[in-house]
């Protein structure tokens, strides 16, 4: 270790402690968290406090031995955060594979508990089954927030609505209002603040509901990257890849009006969309009647469109060729209506 991450490490260390120590409010602390995270990534690597962590390891997913997810971070990070370390892990070259646990330790006027730690996890283990309403506050310098839903099983829907058991989306201006239900491992959301001093969770279960969830929570600062467009709920990266509607294909969902957005690759023009011929319950249903393009043209509930190209999509297949549009590469899903 050289003498220059020698005073690094101290200076980070004088600035930490007098943040937190300036306040208690607990945006202050993430703050400063934040801040402190930030500027080990600039460091690179450091071996001693912070365990070999390197910046391109930093916030890398990682699951552990029980296929618990977690993020790559420095041990002292993980320590600060009150995180917990699970070893051996998949996922980090370096550092260690961190869990952090939303702790319901402040809640609001109305009772919901209050997620402020970046990277927490909320978690709803079997048999424990109980309504409960998490709130995600606005914190200075962030415009949206990353959902990771790592697993997700609740009941599912009948007839497109979800009856028994609910996860619902509320006070984001990407989505007015989403609910699912279902199965929606692997799911993941965007959900801007616009306006809005939080966003809302609410969890619904059944009396006596053996479900379970675990959901990833991540701010993202206006500044960032890895920010989205606002109004895109999904966002897929790479040149190739697989969507799924939320509840991942079992069952139509109703009252979804969203947009999947695809990152811009470099060297490309436009995108060819396609049916996934191998998902085995199949890979297309919205009510209406395939090949119709007047009736799907005219429906006010369901279907499904792509930006670049003017035909509504609807019934039981998408086209028998691919559609390939130039532009941003954007789908549009509308399905709001009752379903087949």
């Amino acid at each position: 270790m050289n003498i220059y991450q020698l005073f690094s490490c101290i200076a980070l260390l004088i600035f930490v402690v007098h943040r937190i120590k300036a306040s208690d409010d607990v945006e202050d602390w993430e703050n400063a968290l934040n801040d402190f995270d930030e500027r080990t990534k600039d460091i690179g690597r450091l071996y001693w406090l912070f365990d070999g962590i390197k910046k391109d390891d930093v916030g890398k997913s990682c699951v552990g031995p029980n296929g618990q997810w977690g993020t790559c971070v420095s041990s002292f990070s993980c320590q600060i955060k009150d995180g917990l370390c699970l070893s051996p892990s998949n996922g980090c070259k370096t550092g260690v594979c961190c869990q952090v646990i939303s702790k319901c330790a402040q809640t609001s006027e109305d009772g919901s508990c209050l997620i402020t730690q970046n990277g927490a996890t909320i978690t709803q283990n079997m048999g424990s089954g109980t309504n409960r309403v998490y709130k995600i506050p606005k914190v200075k310098g962030v415009c949206q927030v990353k959902l990771e839903i790592n697993f997700f099983e609740l009941e599912g829907e009948v007839a497109g609505d979800c009856q028994m058991e609910s996860m619902t989306v509320l006070g984001s201006s990407t989505v007015s209002q989403l609910q699912i239900c279902g199965n929606n491992t692997g799911q993941h959301m965007y959900l801007e603040y616009g306006c809005a001093s939080d966003i809302t969770i609410a969890m619904k279960l059944a009396e006596g509901s053996r479900s379970t969830y675990s959901i990833r929570s991540y701010y993202i600062k206006c500044s960032s990257p890895k920010r989205v467009p606002p109004y895109c709920l999904k966002y897929l990266t790479g040149i190739s890849g697989k969507d799924r509607s939320f509840n991942n294909n079992v069952g139509q969902l109703n009252n979804q009006n969203y947009k999947v957005c695809v990152a811009p690759a470099e060297g490309m023009n436009s995108i060819t969309w396609q049916e996934c011929r191998d998902e085995p319950l199949g890979s297309f249903s919205v009510s209406g009647r395939s090949g119709d393009p007047e009736e799907c043209a005219m429906s006010k509930s369901d279907w499904v469109g792509f930006l670049g190209d003017d035909t509504r999509r609807c019934g039981q297949a998408l086209t028998a060729a691919p559609i390939t549009v130039n532009g941003k590469p954007c789908i549009n899903i509308c399905l709001c209506g009752s379903v087949i």
